[in-house]
């Protein structure tokens, strides 16, 4: 087996752009972390972190006195997982096509995928936070652009990509970096990776049509105001009401723009125990008659077909992805491994 080689980051604080209102939850400044690569690439991977989402005030309030919520524990160097085996990997054999790019990591502390804004600061579980992912990421690209050396305006190529709720955040900012780029002539292009998340009703016996991820992204669109940090050729198209839509990829990839590529299991392991499968609103864990199946895969034959029955379902949702005569500009890789993030491993070179 090759063994997992680390592409060490260091550490960027934006400190100067707190004063402006970027800040993680807890109020303490937001991170990125910065690999260069050769110095005679002028192409860049930006990779937006994971880590789910925070639905109401006690949930971010619980949130802001951990890693996704403050960045008071961030190490001045990161090896962050998906540079070992993944496409930020500055190993030539793991990551044959970007091993000597530069490479951005950014930490994920607003809850809401980069994308909320709500000036007053909020007050719940007995702390004080802010919902600032919006300008966090506008801080970020400020500073890549002005401060940075190599800077990101020098930039010929740059991949917007991220894993999970990271994903989504590159998606909600994909037209508007390739916007911000235009002007420098730099090619941009965005990458989903394990960001499909469907708007899919539980399967669970006795909940009826319940839609658990979508109750609990209208309650994060209520909370964090993401109106203005998500695709705004989406928001225009929407009636009020349903602008909760421009935040799943399947009402959304559409009004996209800039090239766009989805990576995506049609067995999500992630969206199985945590969608699929849970029988409540918030409710984590699966069900424990599905313990085994869902965290080992060995599934009985009635298991089996429920999980055909998510796979044809998902298939059906991602439809506009994988059809090129839908959008055209949209390219598609879908495998049936349980996983979620593709991108965190060696698929980007041989194994």
């Amino acid at each position: 087996m090759v063994p997992c080689l680390a592409t060490v980051m260091n550490r960027v604080i934006l400190g100067d752009y707190v004063a402006e209102g970027a800040m993680c939850l807890d109020g303490t400044p937001a991170v990125y972390y910065i690999h260069v690569g050769d110095v005679n690439i002028n192409k860049w991977i930006i990779f937006f972190s994971g880590g789910g989402w925070c639905y109401n005030d006690n949930l971010c309030s619980d949130r802001s006195v951990t890693d996704l919520g403050s960045s008071s524990g961030y190490p001045p160097t990161y090896d962050p997982p998906e540079s070992g085996n993944g496409i930020q990997s500055d190993d030539i054999a793991r990551n044959p096509n970007f091993y000597n790019w530069n490479f951005v990591f950014v930490r994920y502390c607003d809850g809401a995928s980069w994308a909320g804004y709500v000036e007053e600061q909020i007050h719940a579980g007995g702390r004080d936070f802010w919902y600032r992912g919006l300008l966090n990421y506008n801080a970020m690209i400020e500073n890549l652009i002005t401060v940075s050396n190599p800077s990101l305006s020098d930039a010929t190529e740059v991949i917007l990509t991220g894993c999970s709720a990271g994903g989504l955040g590159a998606f909600f900012h994909c037209d508007a970096l390739s916007a911000t780029l235009n002007p420098f002539g730099t090619a941009v292009t965005c990458l989903g990776n394990g960001n499909y998340f469907a708007d899919l009703p539980t399967f669970i016996t006795g909940s009826g049509t319940r839609n658990i991820i979508r109750s609990e992204y209208q309650s994060l669109m209520s909370i964090q105001d993401i109106q203005g940090g998500i695709n705004q050729n989406c928001i225009a198209a929407q009636p009020t009401e349903d602008e909760w839509k421009c935040m799943f990829p399947q009402y959304f990839l559409q009004d996209i723009e800039t090239p766009t590529y989805v990576i995506n299991s049609a067995y999500d392991d992630w969206q199985i125990s945590n969608i699929w499968l849970t029988s409540g609103f918030g409710d984590q864990p699966p069900p424990s008659t599905w313990s085994q199946c869902a965290s080992t895969f060995v599934c009985s034959p009635s298991q089996e077909t429920i999980l055909y029955k998510y796979n044809n379902r998902t298939m059906e949702y991602m439809e506009v992805a994988w059809k090129p005569d839908i959008l055209p500009q949209v390219g598609t890789f879908i495998t049936q491994c349980f996983t979620h993030c593709l991108l965190n491993n060696h698929w980007t070179g041989p194994g």
